[in-house]
């Protein structure tokens, strides 16, 4: 019972196609500007649509933060910028510590 229960949970069943497709929605919700939430929509998505959840935790978690964490702060602070009708200006030192692991 608990093994059926186990593998309906992650969908372990699935077609090849559907768990690639499953880690394709991880790698676009980790290319959203909605940091903080990534988890939160990779779990709303794989329950809601009955995914993979480790094909789409590995998608999501896989580009963050290594690869698109300074893309995304940038473009949100250029989008919360343009919204709210100021400039986007970011000072010397906050594109150091963007630009380097260690502030």
């Amino acid at each position: 019972m608990f093994r059926s229960t186990f593998r309906r949970l992650l969908a372990l069943d699935d077609p090849p196609e559907r768990t690639a497709f499953a880690f394709s929605i991880g790698v676009f919700i980790a290319f959203s500007p909605l940091l903080g939430l990534h988890t939160i929509l990779a779990t709303l998505v794989a329950f809601l649509f009955r995914f993979n959840k480790i094909a789409v935790y590995t998608g999501t978690f896989i580009n963050n933060p290594f690869v698109t964490l300074v893309p995304i702060i940038i473009s949100s602070y250029a989008i919360g910028a343009f919204l709210l009708g100021g400039r986007c200006e970011f000072p010397p030192r906050v594109w150091r510590c963007l630009m380097s692991p260690i502030c």
